[in-house]
């Protein structure tokens, strides 16, 4: 190894892409391409299960490392989103193939289905899936992790690298580190088992180190540097190439051009005018992207619109906006549109739209747990998202949109813009007290309609919990004081709740629902959505949704320790109203609660009032 080698093998990725980003040379970026090139062709191969097209996948993860490296921040850690990239080019990869080579991909599939059959076979005996079994659904499971889980996942078991050596490579304590492994492991887990694939964390954790990183062949790296040599070059030239054609053009011809170019400009400006443009203020697309479907991937990050116009100062407060009630408490929905201040986002019709790359909202007066006791939160958005917009973050900062960050979500694809759908992530840190919330774009091509925190951790189940307080829910929206408009096949899940030492053995919940819309089944499960349930309660009507009625139901099992609550709802929707409306519930330690029965008809009972005033969401009926 000569001493240039010894040198870039010393350097972290942080200084190796410092250098590139100064110097702009492919020769700058070789360090990389043979530091990594094993973790992206073994992530490549077992996407596309063919060692042409991994090695085609790199050539072209490592282009795009070329090409998008020098804006990369500094605080990136390149494992990670190597391996985010490798997953996106794999999926193109793979649709560019379909329609090809249709009689060798079968006899692909049968090898690999007979070495998996013999892999399941040799398992068998020792009770845990084989690697073949378990590696087509490795790479979805670490995408479905929040950034910070991922990251820690990668370093520990992708690059071998021991707790100490993970924890100061990504600037956070061993213990730290520690918990992101194991709920990251213990997510992955979730995921593997509903794929009808069942592994211990001993077992899937021996695997990935054993596995995940296999060796690139020899000729990978040496093509891949010549491939990105290729792809520098044919950048120069194009850009050499405008440049000549420039000089050779006669007066007459550059006066033609910068006609045209002002031309394009001035019509540029006229349809961008808000009046002149399709849609209006309420459209459900962002007025500039940066982020666009079929953009050359030298475009310039920033939006078209700051290349026309300054950023637009914050808006003053919307008289039509309703004010948003103060303080924001945990588990309270923030409506998107109820900002305090903002720069670029703009209001469509019940959510924020036009977010393009460095826009933020704020939000006054957010309160969190006090700093001497500090809890692990989630921070939950609603949002809609067209595949070709996915990716880009959201970023929770406070006091300032440069302040302290304390989350980033990372926006996944819903069915379009007219599909809101909850995504959360855990805090990376929790701050005390009421704080002025930012949150900050890394690019657009969404919309935004509600956010939330919620504590994941440290609730007594056997303390009444509000309907609305839950972490994760589907098919849900949510009133003042309860779930409303539920619909069949929808859940709400309530983390990490604590049980009592002694085992809780029925629970009580407050519901309400009228004649018309009764005949559904509430069921409460452990752990995952799919669960057996623990206790099934038939949705008998109440007399109506202002008479809510308070039942106590038998547990088919005694509960103990720590568990993720979902509360599923399952019937025939018959109209708007939906299957029930769930103001609250909470588990009976056992001996102390017996079970009571359905209401009784409505003739010959009394009328009830609505159950007691619980904390009230900002916006009523704001999906989540």
């Amino acid at each position: 190894m000569d001493v240039i080698a010894q040198m870039d093998a010393v350097l972290n990725d942080s200084e190796l892409l410092a250098r590139f980003a100064a110097s702009g040379a492919q020769a700058d970026l070789s360090p990389l391409v043979y530091r990594y090139v094993d973790l992206v062709y073994s992530a490549a191969l077992r996407q596309v299960r063919d060692g042409h097209g991994a090695q085609d996948v790199v050539q072209q993860v490592f282009i795009i490392l070329l090409r998008k490296g020098r804006s990369l921040r500094p605080d990136t850690i390149l494992p990670a989103w190597l391996l985010k990239v490798t997953a996106l080019e794999c999926r193109n990869y793979l649709r560019t193939q379909a329609r090809r080579a249709r009689r060798e991909r079968k006899a692909a599939e049968m090898t690999f289905e007979a070495r998996r059959e013999q892999e399941r076979s040799a398992m068998s005996q020792a009770g845990e899936p084989g690697w073949e079994e378990l590696s087509p659904h490795i790479d979805a499971a670490l995408a479905t992790l929040s950034e910070g889980d991922r990251e820690a996942v990668v370093m520990r078991f992708f690059m071998n690298h021991s707790y100490g050596e993970a924890a100061a490579l990504l600037g956070a304590s061993e213990g730290s580190v520690r918990q992101r492994v194991h709920r990251g492991l213990g997510k992955m887990r979730e995921i593997l088992q509903a794929r009808g694939v069942i592994a211990t964390e001993a077992a899937l954790s021996t695997a990935l180190i054993a596995h995940a990183v296999t060796s690139a062949p020899a000729s990978v790296s040496a093509a891949t540097v010549a491939a990105i040599s290729h792809a520098a070059i044919a950048k120069a030239a194009v850009s050499k190439g405008v440049f000549t054609i420039m000089s050779a053009a006669s007066p007459a011809k550059i006066v033609a051009i910068v006609v045209i170019v002002l031309m394009a400009v001035s019509l540029t400006a006229f349809l961008m005018t808000p009046g002149n443009r399709a849609g209006g203020a309420s459209g459900g697309g962002p007025l500039v992207t940066d982020k666009p479907a079929t953009a050359p991937a030298s475009m310039p990050a920033a939006p078209v619109a700051s290349a026309i116009a300054p950023a637009a100062p914050a808006a003053a407060p919307d008289p039509l906006t309703p004010a948003p009630a103060v303080p924001r408490k945990l588990f309270d929905v923030i409506t998107a549109r109820t900002c305090n201040a903002r720069q670029g986002p703009r209001d469509g019709f019940d959510h924020l739209s036009f977010i393009n790359r460095g826009d933020w909202v704020e939000y006054d007066g957010v309160e969190f747990p006090p700093a001497d006791q500090p809890r692990l939160l989630a921070f939950c958005a609603v949002v809609a998202c067209p595949a070709i917009y996915a990716g880009n973050d959201i970023e929770v900062h406070i006091g300032a949109p440069d302040g302290p960050k304390i989350a980033t979500l990372t926006v996944e694809a819903t069915e379009g813009y007219g599909d809101f759908v909850c995504q959360q992530t855990l805090t990376e840190s929790a701050p005390g007290g009421k704080q002025d919330v930012f949150l900050v774009f890394s690019g657009g091509g969404f919309n935004l309609r509600s956010i939330k925190f919620a504590v994941v951790d440290g609730r007594k189940a056997d303390k009444q919990i509000a309907a609305t307080g839950y972490v994760m829910a589907k098919r849900v929206n949510e009133g003042a004081q309860a779930l409303v408009q539920v619909r069949d096949g929808a859940w709400a899940r309530y983390d990490c709740l604590e049980f009592p030492a002694e085992g809780v053995d029925t629970i009580t919940l407050n519901y309400a629902v009228d004649a018309a819309h009764a005949g559904g089944v509430i069921s409460v499960r452990l752990g995952l959505p799919t669960a057996p349930a623990i206790c099934e309660i038939p949705i008998v009507s109440t007399g109506g949704y202002q008479s809510f009625f308070t039942r106590a139901v038998a547990l088919k099992e005694l509960v103990k320790g720590k568990h993720d609550v979902f509360v599923t709802f399952s019937g025939t929707n018959r109209g708007y109203f939906g299957l029930a409306d769930l103001a609250w519930f909470k588990f009976n330690a056992k001996g102390t609660a017996a079970p009571t029965g359905p209401p009784p008809p409505p003739a010959t009972r009394p009328i009830r009032i609505a159950p007691a005033p619980l904390p009230a969401a900002t916006q009523p009926f704001d999906r989540f």
